[in-house]
């Protein structure tokens, strides 16, 4: 089969509506009835989305293979939204604390060797996660307890963070490491050798940071994705 044929077969087997599948992706329906109707492919990005919502691998949808078994992760399914169908499973994100070894500095504000400090995992349900969320899953992600109250209003002392390994844009919520310390803070970027951390509580003052000076330890360590509400496991967006 093809690859439409696949997404129609899988959909109907999920007894899901084209609407319902448009809905989860967040694209157009007639898009979807593209890939079914006239063999037209998404991208990378997407094809990532349809799989984790009919349940299926990449490769199967490819037709690298005839097994539609899913081969990443998770076990427990969970509802999909304003349905009672059960498209996809809960991830089991690493929990880490504050402790974290990374090499800062070389006029450059990210840095690939990070070493976190695990506390265990939580399961977190993928209820209207968007597309960037599963490009997270390709770099990795994890979540991590907020400390401190300098972005109150928007994220809470206490609170949950789900985060990826990627880079920010400007505005963007960031995990920082930051002299010796793991804080949260909207990022800007000028461009010239300087990031300022800005922080939305103003009773906390932004930090101006060189990235030039070797002296800074400094390093972006991800982007924020959502903020996690405890009590029920949902996400809830910052």
């Amino acid at each position: 089969m093809e690859f439409g044929e696949r997404v129609r077969a899988l959909r109907r087997k999920k007894k899901l509506t084209r609407k319902e599948l448009a809905q989860f992706l967040n694209i157009r329906e007639n898009t979807v009835w593209q890939w079914e109707n006239r063999g037209e492919n998404p991208d990378k990005n997407t094809m990532s989305l349809i799989a984790a919502a009919l349940d299926t691998s990449i490769p199967y949808l490819m037709g690298e293979t005839d097994n539609p078994e899913r081969r990443d992760f998770g076990q427990s399914p969970v509802v999909f939204p304003s349905s009672d169908v059960l498209v996809h499973s809960t991830i089991s994100v690493p929990l880490i604390t504050g402790v974290v070894r990374a090499c800062c500095g070389g006029k450059n504000a990210y840095t690939d060797e990070v070493e976190w400090e695990e506390a265990g995992t939580i399961d977190i349900p993928f209820r209207n996660m968007d597309v960037y969320l599963w490009q997270a899953y390709i770099n990795g992600f994890w979540a991590m307890s907020v400390e401190d109250s300098s972005m109150e209003p928007r994220i809470h002392d206490g609170d949950l963070l789900l985060f990826a390994r990627a880079p920010c844009d400007n505005g963007n919520f960031a995990i920082v490491k930051y002299e010796d310390r793991l804080i949260v803070r909207a990022v800007w970027d000028n461009h010239q050798g300087y990031i300022r951390l800005h922080a939305m509580n103003p009773a906390c003052e932004d930090i101006e940071v060189n990235i030039k000076d070797d002296s800074e330890e400094f390093a972006i360590l991800g982007k924020v994705i959502r903020r996690i509400c405890i009590d029920n496991l949902t996400d809830g967006a910052i």
